[in-house]
């Protein structure tokens, strides 16, 4: 058994949709078998995954861990029920990610849940509420070595779907020669033509 340690890595690197890790924790450690095979178990602090411009799953601290052997079959590294996810394009929007599990070959959540009350969008734009929520889950992406890579939720009909709700959107709303009231706005965000390295999820 050897202890491990590290500044940070990354998980994915090169992909589409990678993470950051902060640091490796203490405890880690690597173990080596008599059989030629081996196991790591991973203190990961500060893992940051980020999904283009949609969203930013945050885990403060989580094990990893996984085993080397001769089957080529996708490996659970970790299952997290619920975390913490931010937008990275409206600060105020923060809410939860449920049923993270990442694998060696990608990784899904169930649900995502993100809200911001009475948000100022810079200087000039105002709204009551944003909001921003997964249709058609789950959201599973698969990044494969010898075939395409894609985005699915586990049938053939439909795709999952982030979308972007804003509501009472205000132009101008402290007044001035212009106020004007929008509305609501609804969009989604771009994960078609995925190919796993490419840059994806743009509003």
């Amino acid at each position: 058994t050897v202890n491990l340690s590290a500044a940070g890595g990354v998980l994915f690197p090169n992909k589409s949709f990678s993470a950051t890790i902060g640091s490796i924790g203490s405890g880690s450690q690597i173990t080596f078998n008599n059989d030629g095979t081996y196991s790591f178990s991973v203190v990961v602090n500060n893992l940051s995954l980020s999904l283009g411009e949609a969203v930013v799953v945050n885990v403060p601290t989580a094990t990893v861990q996984y085993t080397h052997n001769s089957s080529t079959a996708p490996q659970t590294l970790v299952t997290l029920p619920s975390v913490t996810a931010t937008s990275p394009q409206f600060s105020s929007l923060t809410g939860t990610v449920t049923n993270l599990v990442l694998r060696t070959d990608g990784f899904s959540f169930d649900s995502v849940s993100l809200t911001a009350t009475n948000p100022q969008l810079g200087n000039f734009l105002s709204a009551s509420q944003i909001s921003l929520a997964l249709g058609n889950g789950p959201f599973n992406v698969t990044y494969n070595s010898s075939g395409p890579s894609d985005i699915s939720n586990g049938t053939s009909t439909t795709s999952p779907m982030l979308t972007l709700t804003i509501q009472g959107l205000q132009l101008f709303p402290n007044g001035g020669f212009i106020q004007t009231s929008v509305g609501s706005v609804t969009a989604t965000y771009d994960f078609g033509g995925f190919d796993g390295t490419s840059t994806s999820g743009r509003l």
